[in-house]
């Protein structure tokens, strides 16, 4: 069978189609439309161009049409937008930026994988001089030559690419701040886990602003911009970067009369399909039920635009695939740390009404000894009724990419953390303890949901420390010598050796919260009073390490 597939969009999904079709099909006709100049580049190296770990960016092309053309006999035509579909008539229109020529073809299957395009704020100033956003090639290299006479920056957003260049400019010796108009950076992680984050980016001269309302931009005479005038503050800057996120691209489809869905993005079936019949979509554009609850969701990733062409490219060529959803997992580098995510965070598990627990683990990415073993935390939630595993956020500075792995491929086979605390994974002192973390974290979530450990999150403590602060007595169960070195307010020693002898002295009115470094030894202490009858107790999950409130180092 032959027919003439036209791809709207070069990048990932729509290249990855077209790869994965001539090689199923090579006598099909395949034309690909490009709006930028350039195809198949990595967008996500974009931040490494720029702070330096990327020296070329030509290395990031990994394909060119004249490939393209001479290994696939693709047709790629880029600097040439897509305008309209005509579905009726199977016609698209099409315009050449270069020379301003406008024309139409013809197709019997299209794909649309048009990406997306970035959330300009509509604020005074946002066009003047020194002013970016990052999306494109040519976005990079614009910035990558505007630091070079830069001295302060302000990064205005603070998710993934936010962050990600704070980074990047922070190691160029630029002055950077990084504004937030919500409670806490990185919006989609929970805010216990943004805090530490936050404190981190501090601690690597980062300058953190949240909750500030950005009202203008204000430029020098000349039009270049030299301040960021937000609700609470004036802040200097010769260079602005607007990060505040993307929306799909879907203005042809719309028009087209292709169904959009409430995310925002072009909604498909599990084949890919819209809804109308021979035009698919993918990439960055689309919206599909994820797959722990099939709530609507538009989510940018690279890898997830490439199993979106694989799926689409076998439907295309007689297959009949289907994409059972995404888990919008993702990884990033913060310096010297890895933030990830996968699944469902608390405040999204909350607007769905989603009946969950939650748990706060750290441990250690190799065996304690090995030399150059190192801290993780890992935030674990499982629904209530089912035990089943809904969504993972871990950072620290050991391995954490292994582990959001690990929990993501739990997520998609419906495991419990029953389950994943009894899979056999691999273990060397070089690579994980004889337990590995994830399934420490998920052994930790089996007791909680069985009843067998009470607890309490960092989260619910701080609540707690701030609505009833007289309800409760906060033992700090560690040697007096580690004790000094940093506790939490407001808590008092008793050593796990001496909680035999001190019990009679406690005003057992109260409830009794253990706490030590990282959880393992409260949980100790609680089994301990528990097992002597005494029940109105909790252990502090994750411990100092994982701690989202003032540390008090005694004075000598």
């Amino acid at each position: 069978m032959t027919y003439k597939l036209v791809i709207i969009g070069g990048l990932a999904a729509g290249m990855k189609t077209a790869a994965k079709v001539k090689r199923e099909n090579p006598d099909l006709s395949v034309t690909v439309y490009q709006e930028e100049a350039s195809i198949s580049y990595a967008r996500c190296g974009l931040p490494f161009y720029i702070s330096g770990k990327v020296g070329d960016i030509n290395s990031l092309i990994l394909r060119t049409p004249s490939e393209m053309k001479e290994k696939s006999n693709i047709d790629v035509y880029t600097r040439h937008l897509v305008t309209a579909i005509s579905p009726d008539k199977k016609e698209i229109s099409i315009k050449n930026l270069e020379t301003g020529n406008e024309f139409r073809t013809n197709y019997d299957k299209l794909v649309i994988a048009t990406g997306t395009k970035p959330n300009i704020p509509d604020i005074p100033g946002v066009k003047s001089q020194n002013v970016f956003t990052l999306n494109t090639l040519e976005d990079a290299k614009a910035i990558k030559e505007a630091i070079k006479q830069a001295k302060k920056a302000a990064i205005i957003g603070a998710g993934f690419i936010g962050i990600e260049l704070a980074e990047a400019l922070i190691k160029s010796g630029i002055e950077v701040n990084l504004l937030s108009e919500s409670d806490h950076v990185l919006f989609s992680y929970d805010s216990d886990i943004a805090y530490h984050i936050e404190n981190y980016l501090k601690q690597k001269g980062v300058k953190v602003y949240t909750k500030e309302k950005i009202l203008r931009l204000e430029n020098t005479e000349d039009n270049k911009v030299k301040s960021v005038i937000t609700k609470n503050s004036c802040i200097e800057s010769d260079l602005v970067i607007l990060c505040k996120g993307t929306r799909p691209e879907t203005e042809i489809a719309r028009k087209a009369g292709i169904q959009i869905g409430s995310s925002g993005g072009i909604k498909v079936n599990p084949h890919l399909e819209t809804s109308i019949k021979d035009i698919y979509a993918g990439g960055d554009c689309i919206e599909m039920p994820e797959i722990i609850y099939n709530l609507p969701v538009n989510f940018s990733s690279g890898s997830l635009a490439n199993i979106h062409g694989r799926v689409i490219g076998e439907n295309l060529t007689g297959k009949t695939t289907t994409f059972k959803g995404p888990l919008r997992t993702q990884v990033m580098k913060i310096f010297d740390m890895t933030l990830a995510k996968t699944g469902l965070s608390e405040k999204e598990a909350c607007k769905a009404s989603i009946d969950y627990v939650s748990v706060t683990v750290p441990g250690n990415d190799k065996a304690e000894y090995y030399p150059d073993s190192d801290k993780i935390i890992i935030k674990m939630l499982a629904e209530k009724t089912s035990h089943r595993i809904i969504g993972l956020q871990i950072f620290g500075t050991g391995n954490v990419a292994k582990r959001i792995d690990t929990g993501t491929t739990a997520i998609t086979a419906g495991m419990t953390s029953e389950m994943l605390g009894q899979t056999d994974l691999s273990y060397a002192p070089p690579y994980n303890g004889p337990i590995d973390v994830i399934s420490h974290a998920a052994n930790v979530m089996t007791n909680k949901l069985t009843g067998q450990m009470k607890s309490i999150t960092p989260l619910e403590f701080k609540q707690l420390m701030d609505d009833k602060p007289d309800s409760f007595i906060l033992i700090d169960i560690r040697p007096p010598e580690v004790f000094k070195s940093g506790h939490i307010k407001g808590s008092i020693n008793i050593p796990l050796t001496k909680l035999d002898e001190k019990l009679p002295e406690l005003d057992t009115s109260k409830e009794i919260i253990f706490n030590c470094n990282i959880g393992k030894t409260s949980y100790g202490a609680y089994r301990k009073l528990v097992n002597k009858g005494f029940y109105n107790a909790r252990c502090l999950e994750g411990g100092t390490l994982s701690w989202i409130g003032e540390i008090e180092t005694p004075t000598v």
